[in-house]
């Protein structure tokens, strides 16, 4: 497992760097101003500025403007997607991180994705 999370952390910094890239042009575009989040892998559970983070997940904390994401989840996310789509399955392990860039995103401009309307992802 070691080296699927190597694999996946490299993909994992790889879209963050487009993702940041792209969000930073949207935001100039538009006037908003563009933070750049935090992206922080973690094995078992993590301590973030919103409180400790359990295995299994990826969350983006809008105290601290980081993105945590456990490293062991992901990355049997991204072998499974591999070995059942015949491909490298990255995008298993990016659709992840890029699910909770878009709550940054809407942290920064200040939506509240917790109502009903905006709930349903």
């Amino acid at each position: 497992m070691a080296f699927e999370k190597t694999i996946s952390d490299m993909r994992i910094r790889m879209a963050a760097q487009y993702l940041d890239q792209i969000s930073a042009t949207i935001f100039r575009e538009y006037g908003e101003r563009y933070l750049t989040p935090g992206v922080v892998g973690y094995d078992n559970a993590a301590v973030t500025g919103c409180g400790r983070i359990e295995a299994d997940n990826a969350y983006a904390c809008r105290s601290d403007g980081t993105i945590y994401y456990d490293r062991t989840f992901l990355a049997g996310l991204m072998s499974a997607a591999s070995s059942q789509l015949k491909t490298d399955g990255d995008m298993a392990a990016i659709y992840g991180i890029a699910h909770e860039w878009g709550h940054e995103l809407q942290f920064l401009l200040g939506l509240d994705y917790t109502n009903s309307v905006n709930r349903s992802e």
